[in-house]
């Protein structure tokens, strides 16, 4: 599986260095056009149109005019590629910087509650 991450300005705009960055993230880019795909708040509600929004999946300057597109072509195929994503080391990784982050925040925020309770009791 290949994801090719493009940009269409000349000399490029550096967007695509930061998106890749999301890619290998628990939650990050490929999840969340996933949720798009599978929630869009423009067409969802259409069980029998397939071929998606603009708000979702078309892009403005397809010279095809977007006539090939499939949500549900998108979304298998998405879905294999983010079962392969989750088995890569880089997103393992970083599920574990993310894990570790929470717990310091849980535990931060347990502290302050612990500290909140003392000060209101004396």
């Amino acid at each position: 599986t290949r994801v090719t991450i493009f940009d269409t300005r000349a000399g490029g705009s550096g967007i695509c260095a930061q998106l890749w960055k999301c890619v290998f993230t628990p939650n990050g880019i490929l999840e969340r056009a996933l949720n798009l795909l599978e929630e869009c708040p423009s067409c969802s509600e259409d069980l029998n149109y397939d071929g998606g929004c603009p708000a979702c999946l078309h892009a403005g300057e397809c010279i095809k005019f977007n006539d090939f597109l499939s949500k549900s072509g998108g979304l298998v195929i998405g879905q294999h590629m983010l079962k392969r994503l989750k088995e890569t080391k880089e997103y393992k990784q970083a599920q574990q910087v993310l894990s570790s982050k929470n717990n310091k925040t849980d535990s931060r925020s347990n502290d302050e509650n612990d500290g909140n309770k003392v000060r209101r009791s004396t």
